[in-house]
Formats: structure tokens, C-alpha cells, sequence
């Protein structure tokens, strides 16, 4: 498994193919939607980018497989992408961690 951060913004690539997504920076579906004035002072440089740390009790997440958005096929979700609270990722790691193969989601 692999790690991958950038701006409220971090992946986590499993071994099985699959990729979590998961949001909770400017323009994500959490409390830091309408996060502009933050947004712009740290990616225009006004802000160290150590600074760059953004809280919520709320994430967005989505389920891919092969650059393609399965979020609804693995989970209850009306949309590519559902927010969640912060409580609920470790069930989402553990459903997502333990998918067998791209085609499960068919089944």
C-alpha cells in the first residue's frame, strides 16, 4: 500500500488495484468547501507550505480502480464520491484493503 498527500488532499493506493480518495481541502463536500481565502495564501505563496494543514470532521472520499470512479459500486453512495465522517475511513480503508480483484464489484 502506498501513501500519497497533496494539499487536503491524500490517496491510498492498495495492493489489490484499488485507489481511496480522500478530500477535505478547498472545494471539497466537508467544511472547508468555501475555503478560498486559505486556499489562495497557501498556493500563492503567502503561506508556508508547512502551514498547509487543513482540518474537518468530515472527508470526501472516492473508490477507484483503474482511473475509473467505482465509489457507488462498492458502497452505499448516490454519487462517485460520498462524505463520510472522519470516524467511518478506517471502515472504508478495511472494505476497500480487502477487495479481491477489479471485477468484484460486479458480483
Amino acid at each position: 500500500m502506498k501513501l500519497i498527500t497533496e494539499g487536503g488532499h491524500f490517496w491510498l493506493k492498495f495492493d489489490n488495484g484499488y485507489t481511496l480518495s480522500c478530500f477535505n481541502g478547498y472545494g471539497s463536500h466537508t467544511e472547508n468547501h468555501s475555503a478560498i481565502e486559505k486556499w489562495q495564501k497557501i498556493y500563492m505563496g503567502e503561506k508556508n507550505p508547512y502551514e498547509n494543514r487543513w482540518e474537518s470532521e468530515l472527508i470526501e472520499i472516492a473508490i477507484l480502480r483503474d482511473n475509473e470512479l467505482v465509489t457507488q459500486n462498492i458502497i452505499d453512495s448516490d454519487d462517485s464520491v460520498k462524505t463520510i465522517k472522519a470516524n467511518e475511513l478506517v471502515e472504508i480503508i478495511n472494505i476497500v484493503n480487502n477487495l479481491e480483484d477489479k471485477n468484484e464489484y460486479n458480483k
